[in-house]
């Protein structure tokens, strides 16, 4: 495992988690847990929870307090106003004053315009983490959104892969990691945001980021299991599995609602499989691909094909 990073990296201090276990930002803590339409993620000390892939609350802690300020985006609120708490959090008081106003803010956002793509990754993360079928999944959710850098994107979502099977689940050290990237709609797999660039900002970030990388998702995941919020998983994570040659990490695409009857996306993967962009990522990743599992969001290792693979089994589907 790489040595401790001076870099700003995604994890909560430990106020910042006594305060959500314990502490003036319990109730927060206590409605994710109980409402599944939520999701908390952990940011550089600070916090967003979401709704329906919008963020409806973010909490940042005050430099050398033990109070925190909350903040809700207010391009979401189109005509008029309305009355919300004072932002600043000094007591549990105000926690279960903005706590009160989460219904209020749910129907701003079930009121505004706003894509499908991060609805349905905030799904994945439920189905995985906290779902009726969590322990059985063979991936858990750490982080939604993470950058790559400076105009190269973010990867959708990060997993650690931590098979269900007997003896590897009881394991807790060399844990994989993957990165999964959600394209919703036959829209978003081409152009200047599609399946190629895609690889090539992975290539590049994999190559250049890796051991912050992993520090990150290690802490990520045992602050979740810390709190709470990982029902499916039970213990935390020794060490995550360094990223090389011989441990390459998976880069899994989910395909939602591709339409059978657009040609584009057999081109585009044909294409991509003569590339020399995919020549250079299967140096450092593997790619696959997620089929749904029976309409569901779980994802399981034996629902994951390579490229030729998925281009064979589904070609019907890839007119």
């Amino acid at each position: 495992m790489a040595k401790p990073n001076k870099e700003k990296m995604r994890s909560l201090n430990p106020e910042f988690i006594v305060a959500l276990k314990d502490g003036i930002l319990n109730p927060f803590l206590e409605r994710v847990k109980k409402d599944k339409t939520l999701c908390l993620e952990i940011r550089e000390n600070y916090l967003n929870i979401y709704y329906r892939g919008c963020s409806i609350s973010k909490i940042e802690q005050n430099k050398d307090t033990n109070t925190y300020t909350y903040s809700f985006d207010e391009k979401y609120f189109k005509k008029g106003t309305i009355r919300l708490p004072n932002k600043n959090i000094l007591e549990i008081e105000a926690a279960k004053a903005w706590v009160n106003c989460v219904p209020i803010l749910k129907n701003i956002i079930d009121m505004s315009p706003k894509g499908g793509e991060r609805e349905f990754q905030q799904l994945v993360v439920r189905e995985n983490n906290d779902g009726d079928i969590g322990n059985s999944s063979d991936y858990f959710i750490c982080d939604i959104e993470y950058a790559l850098g400076k105009a190269r994107g973010r990867f959708d979502l990060i997993a650690v892969k931590w098979r269900s099977k007997g003896e590897e689940r009881k394991k807790n050290k060399n844990i994989g990691l993957a990165f999964i990237e959600m394209k919703y709609g036959d829209g978003a797999i081409g152009g200047e945001a599609g399946i190629k660039k895609h690889i090539r900002d992975f290539t590049q970030f994999l190559t250049e980021n890796s051991d912050k990388i992993l520090d990150e998702m290690k802490n990520i995941y045992n602050t979740k299991i810390e709190l709470g919020l990982m029902s499916g998983g039970k213990k935390k994570i020794e060490s995550i599995q360094r990223i090389d040659k011989l441990n390459k990490p998976e880069i899994i695409l989910l395909l939602a609602n591709h339409d059978p009857e657009k040609s584009g996306l057999k081109k585009i993967l044909k294409e991509l499989k003569d590339s020399k962009e995919y020549e250079e990522f299967c140096e450092v990743a593997e790619l696959k691909f997620s089929v749904s599992s029976f309409m569901g969001y779980g994802l399981y290792e034996e629902g994951l094909y390579d490229l030729d693979t998925f281009l064979s089994r589904f070609e019907k589907f890839l007119k």
